[in-house]
């Protein structure tokens, strides 16, 4: 169903938050009411309130957009993962009526200069390259407090990590589904904080509305990248991979966007990344100080 729905989140201070639900053009919804339930959080104990939707726009035969304003948000942290059910009923152009339920959070996460920001706090990833994460590494990934880097992660890791507070950098390079729909259903999981696209993915899709709202795109570039030819890339961060004894090109430490580092050495265990990423900040120090260490 997040395949015919678009999800924007706005306002967002401690007060309240606008959350606004849109049908693609091609959906064939036509009518939409509902309302947002919660939050609910796995690790804390909420009081849960229904916000009701109402439409916001009418354009002829195609369905209206619908919003609603949650008052005193609880927004989604590792830490406190608040998520929020959307309880949605739609009508379809050929009569049918369909009831759904999607589940989804808010989280105040964006790029600041050369830093990441999460509830206005600089946030430095440090995570581990996994391929299909199941429940139990998703759950030691929390209790020690490391981010994953997921090619191509399903649907069934983006919503366990968004419940459980896993924060993941979705490697979207090499995905064989279309990029652009891929990217955009991201801002569904608040677990995503990075989406990762390859330059020339980012330059022939630069301006294409499929790019996530909610979640900063970084461009994949090497060791050997220029500044000149970087330059062109349309992308909020820079993820550079590492072979075992490359640095950054100098150039990296004067950009104004956060810049993560992924380090493509020999695989660790899940207990020992956060000591490897620290290993691999202290080599890159001093003349790099980036927004995120992967290995």
């Amino acid at each position: 169903m997040i395949d015919k729905l678009k999800f924007r989140i706005g306002n967002c201070t401690q007060n309240d938050a606008r959350i606004t639900i849109e049908p693609r053009l091609e959906s064939e919804i036509v009518e939409m009411t509902g309302l947002v339930r919660g939050p609910f959080c796995d690790w804390s104990k909420t009081l849960t309130a229904d916000f009701p939707l109402r439409p916001v726009r009418q354009t002829g035969t195609q369905a209206v957009s619908v919003e609603t304003l949650v008052m005193e948000p609880c927004y989604w942290t590792p830490h406190l993962p608040f998520m929020y059910d959307l309880q949605l009923n739609l009508q379809m152009a050929d009569g049918r009526s369909e009831c759904v339920t999607l589940r989804t959070g808010m989280k105040r996460w964006h790029g600041e200069g050369r830093n990441f920001r999460l509830e206005h706090k600089r946030l430095v990833l440090r995570g581990l390259r996994c391929t299909s994460p199941d429940e139990k590494l998703l759950q030691l990934a929390r209790k020690c407090e490391t981010a994953l880097l997921v090619r191509n992660p399903d649907a069934t890791v983006c919503e366990l990590a968004s419940r459980l507070g896993v924060p993941l950098i979705a490697d979207l390079r090499d995905d064989t589904q279309p990029w652009q729909d891929r990217c955009r259903k991201s801002d569904w999981y608040p677990a995503v904080m990075l989406v990762l696209l390859s330059a020339e993915q980012l330059t022939e899709g630069a301006d294409d509305p499929r790019l996530p709202l909610h979640s900063p795109v970084a461009a994949c570039i090497s060791a050997k990248s220029s500044a000149e030819g970087c330059s062109v890339i349309q992308a909020s961060a820079l993820a550079v991979e590492l072979s075992p004894g490359e640095r950054p090109p100098a150039w990296l430490a004067k950009v104004d966007v956060p810049v993560i580092a992924i380090s493509n050495g020999p695989e660790c265990d899940i207990e020992e990344a956060r000591s490897h990423c620290d290993r691999l900040q202290a080599a890159l120090a001093p003349h790099f100080d980036l927004a995120g260490y992967i290995v």
